[in-house]
């Protein structure tokens, strides 16, 4: 896939248009992760033309509303709700919740409808799938959404 893919309204990347593997909205710290100011989000976002930019990396649904009416989007997982990661520091990223996140972004004349949502589905074909491969910390996170 490509690193971004962008269309006249919507703009999509994994982490940051420049980096898979950097959170867009969060900071990693001795104490978790704390939403980004402002500032630092549009630092990401200052060259891009579209409304609407979506990103992922983290898993845990967000909607954050900025400056030069940018909205910065995270749909969640729609598979892997929580798991842990060694970089930039040790930390775990937790949904808190086992269901499949998905969002709707639709426009009605020129104001933006976004629904997150959140939906149950059959787990214990993949959680047992991961217990086979030796996977708990991923059976835990598909049970409960935590680590």
């Amino acid at each position: 896939m490509p690193a971004v893919i962008e269309t006249e309204d919507l703009f999509f990347c994994h982490g940051t248009p420049a980096c898979d593997e950097t959170y867009m909205l969060e900071n990693m710290g001795a104490n978790g992760s704390t939403l980004k100011k402002s500032e630092e989000i549009m630092e990401y976002a200052q060259y891009i033309k579209q409304e609407i930019i979506f990103c992922a990396h983290t898993h845990i649904p967000r909607v954050v509303y900025l400056p030069h009416n940018k909205i910065i989007i995270n749909p969640g997982s729609v598979g892997l709700p929580a798991y842990e990661e060694a970089f930039p520091i040790y930390h775990k990223m937790e949904s808190g919740s086992p269901f499949a996140n998905y969002t709707i972004v639709s426009k009605e004349q020129e104001h933006w409808l976004i629904e997150q949502v959140l939906i149950d589905y059959d787990r214990q074909g993949v959680i047992n799938k991961s217990k086979e491969n030796g996977r708990l910390d991923w059976t835990c996170a598909l049970e409960t959404g935590r680590m």
